[in-house]
């Protein structure tokens, strides 16, 4: 249950927010790298249904990980947004989905839903590639240079995609935070699929260019 919250969106318009949340994705990304170090070992460090889909579709995984690992993965999410919900005032959350999102994740405003679901399923491709890279193949791995790689690759993705749909590459990061504001708007939910389909089509396609 390693799901970290990020604090970020699409349509900051303040220049001084922007840098702030820029600054929070950079720290997202170097945080990223050192829960693949310290996890590695026990369960591979996946924290992410689209990284265990794509190890699971390259043979490295049993049916029963493969099955259990999102549960528990969407359990973490869960609890990193109903903490942040707990820490958070109400005030935070009403009507302040597009100000300040307590980590949720929308597509931006003006991009289209196609748009949105192609650029997730490119950086989430670009991630877990990155992961079978660095750690499925049979060559002795260097953890440490793997964790920062894989560390690296997120952190590029999310200031990449930061004002398209937020930079999530994981389903279960979106999901918790979303469950969280939906007590306050439905708007979360109209274009959720997005952070489902664009991450798991872009894990498998790494999968497949991996074999």
């Amino acid at each position: 249950m390693s799901n970290r919250i990020q604090i970020s969106n699409p349509e900051f318009d303040n220049a001084d927010q922007r840098h702030t949340d820029n600054e929070v994705r950079v720290d997202i990304g170097n945080d990223s790298s050192d829960k693949k170090q310290e996890r590695r070992m026990n369960s591979g460090g996946h924290f992410n249904p689209a990284v265990t889909i794509g190890v699971s579709l390259c043979g490295r995984l049993s049916l029963k990980a493969t099955i259990l690992y999102p549960i528990v993965q969407m359990v973490g999410g869960l609890l990193g947004a109903a903490l942040t919900r707990a820490i958070q005032p109400p005030m935070s959350y009403i009507d302040n989905v597009y100000y300040f999102d307590n980590g949720v994740t929308v597509i931006g405003k003006d991009v289209k839903p196609g748009l949105a679901l192609f650029c997730e399923g490119l950086i989430t491709f670009f991630l877990v590639l990155t992961y079978l890279m660095c750690t499925m193949e049979k060559k002795k791995t260097n953890w440490l240079l793997s964790s920062l790689a894989i560390g690296f690759i997120a952190q590029a993705n999310i200031l990449a995609a930061a004002y398209i749909t937020g930079g999530s590459m994981n389903p279960s990061r979106s999901f918790g935070p979303a469950v969280c504001m939906s007590v306050f708007t439905k708007n979360v939910w109209k274009h959720h699929y997005v952070y489902w389909v664009g991450p798991i089509v872009g894990s498998a396609l790494a999968a497949f260019v991996w074999r």
